[in-house]
């Protein structure tokens, strides 16, 4: 049998990869590196709080302090699971890199508090810098929102959670997500 690049078929020459009639929908195929493969959804993870009248207090957070509110949400989860304290785990069984996304939105009780939120991983810091948000919410009772973004490699029951310090004050916390999504 000759040997034929797929560059050089035409159009009508291509074909769907092995499998496809039968795929669920929004998966991809990922190859095993032995001639074959699976069909998979990417990983995602959700989690979400939003205080409604009041929020959660953290008290005098000086130093970096978890972001732990109760009565959280989720939407599908694949291959992750979650607590009622803000922590989202991933479940599956490979090692995954990750986009992280998260936000935090927050009322301070002083003036010129200099704010920080940073994504943790496995209760440590994750690095770069891009998991970090600072902000200095100049009005007491002034509103902030905070985003974080990155990549991260997760394992299996590897967790992420949300943390959070200010300068002065207590800070009350009216918004937490944390959307996590594997790249496959």
């Amino acid at each position: 049998m000759a040997t034929v690049q797929h560059s050089t078929l035409s159009s009508s020459e291509l074909h769907e990869p092995k499998g496809a009639a039968t795929a669920d929908a929004n998966t991809v195929y990922v190859a095993d590196g032995a001639g074959s493969g699976n069909w998979l959804q990417a990983p995602t993870g959700f989690l979400n709080y939003v205080g409604s009248g009041s929020g959660t207090v953290i008290t005098a957070p000086a130093t970096l302090t978890l972001v732990n509110v109760a009565s959280l949400t989720h939407g599908t989860q694949r291959q992750y699971t979650h607590n009622n304290a803000g922590r989202l785990t991933y479940t599956g069984a490979t090692t995954l890199s990750t986009k992280l996304f998260a936000t935090l939105v927050l009322q301070t009780a002083a003036s010129n508090v200099d704010v920080v939120a940073q994504i943790f991983v496995n209760g440590i810091p994750a690095f770069p810098a891009q998991f970090v948000a600072e902000q200095t919410v100049s009005g007491a009772n002034g509103f902030t929102t905070l985003p974080m973004v990155g990549y991260v490699d997760l394992s299996t029951n590897d967790y992420v959670e949300v943390f959070v310090q200010a300068s002065s004050g207590n800070l009350e916390i009216f918004g937490l997500n944390i959307l996590a999504e594997g790249v496959i």
